[in-house]
């Protein structure tokens, strides 16, 4: 990697750093899920943001444990016979029946839930579970897209004002060395 010195780690970040498109780009979940493909991972990294809570209790899930424990079990199927896309999967232990688990909260909490809303599930597709699941499907979609564009702004600070720059320490290095 050319953008990397050994001898200067700062240099070395702020290279890297310059190859992240400094304007703000619009990112959105893969429309298939694979849990070895990149983009698929930062489907999972978008959901686990969210910081999913068990559905029966809602307690925090370590969703890091969980993917160590369950492998690819971890990434429940929603929405049985449903595609094999991001809106159809859920991090949750795999020896639990998230569909089952979704329903009955759905009927005992109702639609506006803050543990929905921690698996990305809006009031709009939790209304959809039951009777519609391609509407489901549909309105998961459009809130774990708002949740991978939110992570994406925030991993690569495309809203902050102050933008990642070098040290107040490394800049007479930095103008020292040019003059050499």
């Amino acid at each position: 990697m050319a953008a990397v010195a050994e001898d200067d780690e700062e240099g070395s970040i702020q290279e890297l750093l310059g190859l992240v498109p400094r304007e703000r780009q619009n990112v959105a979940p893969p429309e298939f899920f694979d849990a070895r493909a990149a983009d698929s991972r930062l489907s999972l990294l978008a959901l686990a943001s969210l910081k999913p809570r068990t559905l029966d209790e809602g307690r925090p899930l370590d969703v890091a444990q969980l993917i160590e424990n369950d492998d690819v079990q971890a990434f429940s199927i929603i929405v049985s016979g449903g595609s094999s896309r991001p809106e159809n999967r859920a991090l949750y232990p795999a020896d639990r029946k998230f569909p089952r688990e979704l329903s009955a909260r759905i009927q005992d909490r109702g639609v506006d839930d803050p543990v929905l809303a921690s698996h990305a599930i809006s009031a709009a597709a939790a209304r959809a579970f039951d009777d519609t699941p391609d509407v489901f499907r549909g309105k998961r979609r459009a809130t774990l897209e708002a949740a991978f564009q939110t992570m994406a702004d925030r991993l690569a600070g495309w809203l902050r004002k102050d933008r990642d720059r070098p040290s107040m320490d490394y800049l007479p290095k930095k103008r020292k060395s040019k003059r050499l």
